[in-house]
């Protein structure tokens, strides 16, 4: 996985969790739920670079 992108997916991630909190926080649904979204999004994201880094033999073998 590239230093950007990794950067981009826990930057991601980050906001989303930051979203999810202040959607609870304030009582806003719409906002927590796209939090989650977001996360769900990179957590994804970082799974399916770390498949390729594998499948490309740079990566660690799970």
């Amino acid at each position: 996985m590239t230093a950007s992108r990794k950067a981009r997916n826990e930057f991601d991630r980050i906001v989303g969790r930051a979203k999810e909190e202040f959607g609870a926080a304030t009582g806003d649904a719409r906002l927590r739920d796209g939090g989650v979204t977001d996360q769900m999004r990179a957590k994804l994201r970082k799974t399916g670079e770390r498949a390729k880094d594998v499948l490309r033999g740079r990566g660690r073998r799970y």
